[in-house]
């Protein structure tokens, strides 16, 4: 919009909801395809050296020193018909954007603008981990709603999963000298802020947090 009609300023904006898919390393974890295998054994010899030469064979208790007792499976699929963990309800991943702008035209090859940026994740996907009695046991579903969010879901002790959040605004600041007597340049700066609870499923804010593509 030109609020005068000089051509000299422009006043835009925009909105728009955005939804995402399922990261393959979700249902890839959750749904069978990780195996975390725990083997127990008494330690019979105490020689250090004996024990670790032995290292990397797990799956064969022969070749591993001391009495074998049990192997615990702690990756418990989420995806049994019969004990499903996925929320029947769960809805895509969705986020909103809004920007708004203002460019004013200072002479015909320099102009200053401002921009305001306003993102809000409106819920997510996660998987929701909880050690039990059988193992570790993953609920998949939107943080803060449905399934995660019922008390009942839950053992004694544990707490509702929070809804996910994170807010992002930000103001920038640009001045752009378009080409002209054999030169150009642009100037900007970006006052920024994000708060909430969700990093995202990569988990930036964890240290050595695999990512999940």
């Amino acid at each position: 919009m030109d609020p005068r009609g000089d051509g000299k300023q422009r006043i835009y904006g925009s909105y728009g909801e955005f939804y995402d898919v399922m990261k393959y390393e979700m249902p890839r974890g959750s749904f069978g395809g990780d195996i975390y295998l725990t083997y127990y054994y008494a330690l019979d010899d105490p020689t250090v050296f004996n024990t670790l030469k032995t290292y990397g064979y797990p799956s064969d208790p022969s070749k591993l020193p001391g009495r074998f007792f049990e192997g615990v499976n702690w990756r418990i699929p989420s995806n049994d018909p019969n004990d499903s963990t996925v929320d029947p309800d769960l809805k895509p991943m969705k986020q909103r954007m809004f920007d708004l702008g203002y460019d004013y035209s200072i002479n015909p090859s320099l102009v200053a603008s401002i921009r305001y940026t306003n993102r809000r994740l409106i819920r997510t996907i996660e998987d929701i981990g909880t050690l039990t009695s059988a193992g570790e046991v993953y609920y998949i579903g939107n943080p803060g709603f449905g399934l995660v969010a019922d008390p009942n879901t839950w053992e004694a002790g544990y707490p509702t999963t929070p809804k996910a959040k994170r807010h992002y605004d930000a103001i920038e600041l640009r001045l752009d000298q378009r080409f002209a007597k054999n030169y150009q340049y642009a100037a900007s700066y970006t006052w920024s802020r994000q708060t909430g609870n969700y990093s995202g499923l990569a988990s930036s804010d964890e240290t050595a947090a695999p990512a999940r593509t």
